[in-house]
């Protein structure tokens, strides 16, 4: 996949699939002057889509937290060009911002309650902010409390919730404006595994729901694994990777793709016997068996699994075969070369993606 440009296209989508929501063209952030300054953004470009959820990864320091802070406009972009929802944020005024921000909601890695406020009364505080009347206050706080499932809280304290109903809160806080973008900033990294799941399954019902495109930054793979339709891999401030995640895992030169799916082989296996090996990837828990059978019939070699794995990333099964190819004996040149280059070929017009090892 090239980095730099994410793709955009994802058949299941909600809304308007792959049609672009968000826009970094060689954005570039720094902070400082002189021999002080720190670049965080470096030429960064990428494509978030309408309906997509897009998870940026990357270790601490690459610019992850710069980069969401852009799209609501908390930190301003120092070059570059950065479009959300057809506007260029650089380019609008402080109002017309405001208004923008109504349209993004953000959701905190701490939480950030009001401690002397109730579940109800945490969630109404935008919209006394932008000042609603109450009936319509009281009637978007129920709604949202229900989809995040703390209708049963809404008169606790925080101190009274567990961490993970203390998130939902904040999910429920940030849908309270009826947001077209929710940003999500380390959202579940104070969080355990089994309540991390919780809240990614949530976030992708919202998404089902309600059509949100969501941004979630990240240093977990598990995130972008169980959660993410797209990713992005941020090093040093720049794209190092980037696209859908099922054209990630199926590219065998991407980085991301090769962390969520491994391409794993012992060397005892490598070395075990004799012939030429072949790393096949499927989409989806194909019964592959076929393919090997017309393998060695159309190329006349013999097919010997090695290894298999298979895992569930974004919500699709994958497939992964190590295969030993060698002439069958009795064929019609047992000392010709074995057909890698074809086979591979072969394999990629039926969909699967094939390369020797």
């Amino acid at each position: 996949m090239t980095a730099g440009t994410a793709s955009t296209g994802r058949a299941d989508d909600a809304g308007a699939a792959g049609e672009p929501l968000i826009e970094f063209d060689r954005v570039t952030k720094s902070f400082g002057t002189g021999p002080e300054q720190v670049t965080a953004l470096n030429g960064v470009s990428l494509t978030v889509g309408r309906g997509d959820i897009h998870a940026v990864i990357g270790r601490s320091g690459a610019g992850k937290s710069t980069l969401i802070r852009t799209i609501n406009g908390l930190t301003g972009i120092s070059g570059g060009r950065l479009v959300v929802d057809g506007e260029d944020i650089a380019a609008i005024g402080p109002g017309a911002l405001r208004r923008k921000r109504r349209d993004i909601g953000m959701i905190f890695q701490h939480f950030n309650l009001y401690e002397r406020r109730t579940v109800a009364q945490n969630v109404a505080f935008p919209l006394e902010i932008h000042r609603l009347p109450q009936a319509r206050i009281r009637e978007r706080v129920a709604r949202v409390i229900d989809l995040v499932g703390l209708s049963d809280r809404a008169g606790h304290y925080p101190a009274q919730l567990s961490g993970g109903q203390k998130q939902r809160v904040g999910i429920a806080r940030a849908l309270v404006t009826e947001p077209r973008i929710l940003l999500s900033d380390e959202a579940t990294s104070a969080l355990d595994s089994e309540t991390t799941l919780q809240i990614l399954h949530l976030l992708q019902d919202i998404r089902d729901r309600l059509g949100v495109t969501i941004v979630l930054i990240t240093h977990e793979l598990d995130v972008v694994k169980h959660a993410a339709t797209h990713a992005t891999l941020l090093e040093h401030g720049t794209v190092a990777d980037s696209g859908r995640v099922r054209d990630l895992v199926l590219d065998r030169s991407s980085t991301l793709g090769a962390a969520l799916f491994p391409h794993r082989l012992d060397q005892h296996g490598r070395h075990e016997h004799a012939g030429e090996l072949l790393m096949v990837t499927f989409e989806g828990n194909l019964a592959a068996a076929p393919y090997w059978s017309q393998i060695a019939r159309v190329f006349g070699v013999d097919v010997t699994i090695v290894s298999v794995s298979s895992d569930r990333i974004a919500g699709t099964w994958f497939s992964r075969f190590h295969l030993r190819i060698t002439p069958a004996p009795g064929g019609h040149d047992e000392d010709a070369p074995v057909p890698l280059t074809p086979i591979a070929a072969w394999l990629r017009e039926r969909g699967a993606d094939a390369v020797p090892v």
